[in-house]
Parts: C-alpha cells; structure tokens; sequence
C-alpha cells in the first residue's frame, strides 16, 4: 500500500505542474511581442466602451435636436437658390442689355 499512495503523490504532483505549465503558456501567450490582454485593465476597458456609448448618445441627440432631415430643408434650398439665380439672370441680362445698346 505505501506504494500506491506514493504513486498516487507522485500523478498528483505531476498533474499540478502539467497544470501550472499549462496555465503559464496560455496568460503568457504573446508576452515576448508585448501581444497579451492585462486582465487587470478589463474593468477600464469596459468603463472606457460605456463612456464611448453614452458620448455616441449624446451626440445622435444633438443631432436630432439641432439640425434638420434633407426632407425638411428642401423648401428652404428651393427658395435660395431660386432667388441666387434670379439675380444672377438679371446681372446677366443687364450685362447682355449693356452690351447690345453701345
């Protein structure tokens, strides 16, 4: 029996280090090419994408708030540029008009 039991100590004891290299190789994976996620900075990243969406937020409702759809500005565009080309056909003509009476 003393046997089995040390055999026993023994599969423990490699079975811990076969775990303990495992776990080593695997949250050290990266370390050398500084490619590797600090588990301490999870919480700040998470806080970082929440500021992220709450700025997103806040910027689609200054954007409902303070300017208008293409639909909603279409009679204001109409009435501009209709009145721009309005007087530029009449500094046109005039020009035209001064150019036939000489």
């Amino acid at each position: 029996m003393p046997e089995l039991k040390e055999i026993i100590t023994q599969e423990k004891i490699q079975r811990q280090q076969e775990l303990m290299e495992t776990l080593e190789e695997y949250f050290t994976r990266g370390v050398d090419q500084k490619k590797f996620v600090d588990v301490s900075r999870i919480p700040l990243i998470c806080q970082d994408i929440k500021g992220i969406h709450s700025f997103m937020r806040d910027i689609n409702d200054k954007l409902d708030k303070k300017f208008v759809t293409k639909d909603s500005f279409w009679p204001v565009k109409t009435l501009v540029y209709g009145a721009a080309g309005t007087m530029l056909a009449s500094i046109l003509l005039a020009l035209i008009y001064l150019v036939i009476n000489k």
